[in-house]
């Protein structure tokens, strides 16, 4: 959801309010890079557990004290107990007409539509990740190469993953092949 305003604010002021009650998220509200869609200002990632509930809303609650609330849809709060479940199958490094790319299937074995969400990052440097995300529909395999440009210094046919990846790997590590 977009919402316009002024004022600058912490991240965490912002909470899921659940059958009219504010919820304690599981972990800290954060400022967020969003990969599957665009924001206009400020993209917040409000954790919450996935339980059902008759009505949800997102409200704004600087120093405990509820300023604003935003109802979320009804289909969105219908998909609260039906997780998605994407599961990575593969990831490898290819040559991209002339640059890394790296090559990522994911399988949803979900219930609903979900978002694959991973970190690509130079092997040789510990803080510059490049975030990248696709929308995986249920029930689908979606392949989809992403070209991070932190790992570009890279030879396509010398870079590898540093790691074999797993179902759960949502961090790959590109160096040079040992």
């Amino acid at each position: 959801m977009d919402v316009a305003g002024d004022t600058n604010f912490e991240p965490s002021s912002f909470v899921l309010e659940r059958d009219g009650t504010i919820q304690s998220p599981p972990q800290v509200q954060q400022s967020v890079r969003s990969t599957t869609r665009s924001c206009s200002g400020t993209c917040i990632g409000i954790p919450v557990d996935a339980e059902a509930a008759a009505s949800a809303a997102v409200a704004y609650r600087p120093d405990g004290v509820v300023r604003g609330v935003w109802e979320l849809d009804d289909s969105t709060v219908a998909a609260f107990p039906r997780v998605p479940d994407v599961r990575l199958r593969d990831a490898v490094v290819t040559d991209e007409s002339g640059d890394v790319g790296v090559e990522l299937t994911v399988d949803n074995v979900g219930e609903r539509d979900g978002v694959f969400s991973g970190v690509v990052a130079p092997a040789w440097l510990n803080d510059a990740g490049e975030p990248v995300g696709f929308g995986v529909p249920r029930n689908e395999t979606v392949v989809e190469t992403v070209v991070p440009s932190g790992i570009q210094q890279l030879d396509p046919d010398s870079a590898g993953l540093s790691t074999t990846p797993a179902p759960d790997t949502r961090y790959f590590e590109i160096g040079p092949d040992p």
